[in-house]
């Protein structure tokens, strides 16, 4: 669940995009491990998450409300 994000983060997917579920469950335990890097300033780690959403052809943008997601 993204309730699990730490220090706060908060990822959210756009209204209305259909993800299957398996990916979504992937995609946010991504999320979750790379809010955990972040919070622990492992910005390697962070950001070889990201490539790894990336690889999946998810775009995330950053906000001071945490994580937003879309697949490319």
């Amino acid at each position: 669940s993204l309730d699990l994000l730490a220090a706060g983060e908060r990822a959210s997917q756009p209204a209305g995009e259909e993800v299957p579920p398996e990916l979504a469950a992937r995609i946010e335990a991504l999320l979750e491990r790379r809010a955990q890097a972040r919070q622990a300033k492992d910005w390697p780690a962070a950001d070889a998450i990201r490539d790894e959403l990336a690889a999946l052809r998810v775009v995330v943008k950053d906000t001071p409300q945490g994580a937003q997601w879309h697949l490319e």
